[in-house]
């Protein structure tokens, strides 16, 4: 879909005005070069004053005409950006967690911030065409009006001249797709770079490693690609701009020689092409511009392409269905996950049964790899098991209901993200004890809440951690799910999440899935879950011992 289909699509209504509108303002402006032409023979004094009227009448048309083309196409341009933006971000909500990892937020990043941009800022180059596609049409007209045996000769260049500029465009296409390819590499790179800073930092040869094999030629193959593609761009301009020259002084040097041509025709025809020149020239410089819209097009749309199973996941989330906090039990019959690494090795996890019921304080433990996270996230219903079920007092969980199951949860895991506002919860559910809890927690002096805003975000890991923990207690859900929580805490904090916060939440009937490897507070819980390789060992009750 090119940028003319894509622009057509989003607003039939305001592409036609402004091409309609970019037509008149083309016309005009060719009709001005016929008044011009006209002055310049020498006319009676009131035929100077009839075209001085007209020159003035189409001067007001064309710019009002033209003005008209550019805001309708800007008013466009942003109206499909806004929409477009939100639509794909809807659609990041609404497709399975496992996808999105599988994508990577640089593709999601790249389509937002670069992609949707550079087709909407084509979008206002469209007027310009339409202008000058117009008064190149319209001159052409105008020249086999003068004499159509020296417009024969035009045709015969402009036609060479269209080939000698479509065969490299083919090529140059090439490499500007080839350049957006690299930009989402780079990106990822960047998001390493900034995000990896510390281990970077910390050692030489990693660092000069990630620079020499991976940030330096994926930014020289852009730098490359890119320069390679705008370069055969400004060849084909500049021989194009060449070209129309050589047919001006071949029909003033030239033609002449060959057939009789009257001096006024030859004047006429070289004021017209000199003036043709420059439409000429806009439409040239703003092939580059498609193209890369083009290109940026067909990304976006592989994109939303890759996302459309996913559409509707969570449609029913709150259609009529609330969390219940008086549900009995949520069970795992049977299920089943798998997914494969970056090594193309198939992870498995189970097949797992596990029974889980209200109130409970559950520990999750198990050695790294061994698929704790993954089942948190099957729990909470943001993986989809391959098979078995999951239920919830009964009801099995499915398609339909899994938005509904998702409202039981809070949960915070390994890569939580803090938001600087408490999103989905009311002023009403926000009281006092967020003051005190602040205290408790040591965050009175750096954090205030006001307007359901926290004053900062720009804390350390654990005082984040922290504020994460309050704002997931407000959100008062049937369920909490922690993911290593108390492993970036120090001593007291680990003791007041294991001794105080979880025994309130029990209080509270609250059901509390902890996965930790903190075997000293084991004896806190009321079973503990042992895994090892994607399976369930062993379900006990903690005992003593392990305090």
């Amino acid at each position: 879909m090119n940028v003319f289909a894509f622009s057509f699509r989003h607003s039939p209504g305001a592409v036609i005005l402004a091409l309609v509108t970019g037509i008149l303002s083309g016309v005009c402006n060719t009709y001005v070069l016929a008044v011009i032409n006209a002055g310049l023979n020498r006319q009676s004094v009131g035929s100077v004053a009839v075209l001085i009227w007209r020159l003035l009448s189409l001067c007001l048309v064309l710019a009002a005409s033209r003005v008209i083309a550019e805001v309708v196409l800007a008013r466009l341009g942003q109206r499909a950006l806004y929409s477009l933006r939100m639509k794909l971000s809807a659609q990041i909500l609404h497709t399975p967690l496992r996808e999105i990892e599988v994508l990577g937020s640089s593709r999601f990043l790249e389509a937002l911030t670069n992609d949707l941009p550079t087709v909407t800022n084509a979008l206002m180059i469209i007027p310009l065409i339409g202008i000058n596609v117009t008064v190149t049409a319209c001159g052409l007209i105008y020249l086999g009006w003068l004499s159509f045996k020296l417009l024969s000769a035009v045709l015969v260049f402009l036609v060479i001249g269209v080939l000698m500029y479509q065969l490299p465009l083919i090529r140059a296409q090439h490499y500007l797709r080839k350049a957006r390819e690299d930009g989402d590499a780079l990106l990822k790179h960047f998001q390493g770079l900034i995000d990896g800073i510390k281990e970077l930092k910390l050692h030489s040869s990693k660092r000069q490693d990630f620079m020499l094999t991976d940030l330096e030629p994926t930014a020289a193959a852009l730098h490359t690609n890119s320069v390679r593609g705008l370069t055969i761009y400004s060849v084909a301009a500049s021989l194009g701009q060449t070209l129309a020259f050589l047919v001006i002084g071949f029909m003033i040097f030239t033609l002449p020689r060959f057939q009789q041509v009257r001096s006024s025709d030859a004047v006429a025809f070289a004021l017209i092409l000199l003036y043709l020149i420059n439409p000429l020239q806009v439409i040239i410089n703003a092939l580059p511009a498609l193209g890369r819209a083009n290109v940026a097009i067909k990304q976006f749309r592989e994109l939303e392409a890759s996302l459309g199973s996913g559409l509707g996941e969570d449609a029913t989330a709150t259609a009529g269905l609330r969390s219940s906090d008086e549900w009995k039990e949520l069970e795992l019959r049977d299920v089943t996950y798998q997914y494969r690494s970056t090594s193309d090795t198939v992870f498995a996890l189970g097949p797992l049964d596990l029974c889980v019921r209200r109130g409970e304080l559950i520990f999750i433990s198990g050695g790294n790899g061994s698929g704790k996270t993954t089942l948190g996230k099957l729990l909470t219903g943001l993986y989809v098991p391959h098979s078995g079920e999951i239920c919830l007092d009964g009801r099995v969980i499915n398609d339909q209901n899994r938005g509904w199951y998702r409202e039981h949860f809070s949960a915070i895991f390994s890569d939580f993200f803090l938001f600087s506002k408490l999103f989905g919860i009311e002023q009403a559910q926000i009281d006092e004890s967020v003051r005190d809890f602040l205290a408790q927690w040591a965050l009175d002096a750096e954090v205030k809440l006001q307007n359901r805003e926290w004053s900062t975000v720009d804390l350390s890991r654990g005082q984040r951690k922290r504020l994460a923990l309050l704002s997931t207690y407000l959100e008062d859900r049937p369920i909490f799910m922690f993911d290593e929580w108390a492993a970036d805490q120090d001593p007291v904090f680990k003791r007041l999440f294991y001794c105080e916060f979880l025994p309130l939440l029990k209080r509270y009937g609250k059901t509390a899935i902890v996965i930790t490897h903190d075997d000293r507070y084991f004896h806190t819980g009321d079973r503990l879950v042992r895994f090892e390789a994607g399976k369930i060992v062993e379900v006990c009750e903690p005992k003593s011992s392990y305090a």
